[in-house]
């Protein structure tokens, strides 16, 4: 088969697509990668084909686009301490209207010819938004969501907790459907908007507050099974459930994550926190809960992020009971460590299932407030506030959480049962499933 795949231009839904690019690689599949400019050599790193283009008249590289998004975020809210409602408001009526102004402006057409030269036999999509000139080209298209199952499934449902609400789903159903009618009312113009160009294009129209439409062939989203809400929706037959979307990295093949010396010798169990790729973007933040971290008996290594230590920041450096680098290869640390503090991104909740450890989740905004409550709900880890955690909440989470032997004991089970299935590599034959039908 020859499979385009576009995905949002986002590093965990790239990420996630090249997880899934490997599978069907490997299977003998040609990858396509419809990527952006500023990712010039990723594809071909993994063995892929690209085709690059550009949506603006800015080139950017991946460093530039990240300052950018930094002050995004900063200036519309994500990174203060609001409520979740104000948070999706002003994603929808900024981010999500950025989005939908692009895809009509020019993204639209620009797939549209691609698929026009490449006449693939399926199409991957991994966007927030749907794609018209995929929709109506006649050729199968698979949505793949690398965000939490509550972006699929939470939008209308009323046995779910609202889309990126945070909310529990144990509890108030009145402030569920409070939250509906708010977060609709309030983003109404941007949906009609994006509404009327999909149907202008020949599509049918959105359900409300959906900018998406699901695929009538395959639906494919990321999440473990434990943590997964299917006891509360049972989804289609066209709906396919992978554990997680792990890449291997061919370029660090030969590499090895060692414990670094300067920890080897230090008291303390060993953590590893990473807020991820926009939450490490808030630097106050991040030297905030460093300070905090730095104050307890255990060993840290540390994610940075590309904007700690740069600018005004040169001199930085991590406390004596932390290592770290701007990236760090997660998924050789995450096997090593006792405990994982996370900012919740789905990639990393699935990754440190895989290796069963419990995590404390500090959520920032969007689909990482669903994934905070989701493993605090079940027990798995505990959710604390992002913005004002004290020393003695993350002392007492960690103490918890790594005396709860029996919790231990589960997600040890947990993560031989996700390796064992090994749910991913079934991907290929999905796929082939899919075309056989069509």
């Amino acid at each position: 088969m020859k499979v385009l795949i576009f995905m949002v231009d986002c590093v965990g839904h790239i990420n996630s697509c090249v997880g899934i690019g490997q599978q069907l690689s490997a299977a003998g599949h040609g990858i396509t990668f419809l990527i952006r400019n500023h990712w010039h050599g990723l594809p071909e790193s993994y063995g892929f084909d690209a085709v690059y283009y550009n949506d603006t008249d800015v080139e950017y590289t991946p460093a530039d686009r990240l300052k950018v998004w930094s002050q995004i975020c900063d200036k519309e809210g994500y990174f203060q301490d609001i409520p979740a409602l104000d948070k999706s408001v002003n994603f929808f009526n900024t981010r999500i209207r950025d989005f939908c102004q692009t895809i009509t402006g020019k993204v639209d057409t620009i797939i549209e010819n691609v698929i026009n030269g490449l006449k693939p036999d399926i199409i991957v999509v991994d966007h927030l938004l749907a794609i018209p000139s995929v929709i109506v080209s006649g050729i199968p298209w698979v949505w793949a969501s690398s965000l939490q199952p509550l972006s699929l499934m939470g939008w209308s449902d009323d046995r779910l907790p609202p889309t990126w609400s945070g909310l529990s789903i144990f509890g108030d159903k009145n402030k569920w459907s409070e939250y509906r009618k708010s977060l609709a009312k309030m983003t109404r113009n941007t949906w009609q908007e994006f509404n009327d160009y999909c149907v202008g294009k020949g599509c049918e129209p959105l359900d409300k507050l959906q900018f998406f439409y699901p695929s009538p062939y395959l639906n494919i989203y990321v999440y473990p099974r434990e943590l997964d809400y299917q006891e509360y929706q049972p989804l289609p037959e066209n709906f396919y459930r992978v554990d997680h979307l792990m890449r291997s990295d061919e370029k660090q093949s030969d590499y090895q994550f060692v414990i670094p010396e300067t920890l080897l010798d230090k008291p303390g169990k060993l953590i590893y926190f990473s807020m991820g790729t926009l939450g490490s973007a808030n630097v106050a933040n991040m030297k905030r809960l460093i300070r905090l971290l730095a104050k307890l008996k255990h060993r840290f290594i540390v994610s940075k992020g590309p904007m700690l230590g740069l600018d005004n920041d040169k001199d930085y450096r991590l406390p004596d009971n932390m290592w770290g680098e701007t990236t760090v290869p997660q998924i050789q640390v995450l096997p090593k460590v006792d405990l994982v503090i996370t900012h919740g991104g789905n990639n990393t909740i699935a990754e440190t299932m895989y290796f069963g450890k419990p995590m404390i989740v500090l959520p920032v905004f969007i689909d990482q407030l669903d994934n905070a409550q989701r493993i605090h709900d079940l027990g798995y880890g505990i959710r604390l506030d992002a913005n004002n955690c004290t020393e003695h909440e993350l002392l007492e989470a960690i103490d918890k959480l790594l005396n709860d032997y029996d919790l231990l004991d589960r997600l040890r089970q947990i993560a031989q049962r996700i390796q064992s299935d090994n749910s991913i590599a079934n991907i290929p034959t999905v796929f082939e499933k899919l075309l056989l039908k069509n």
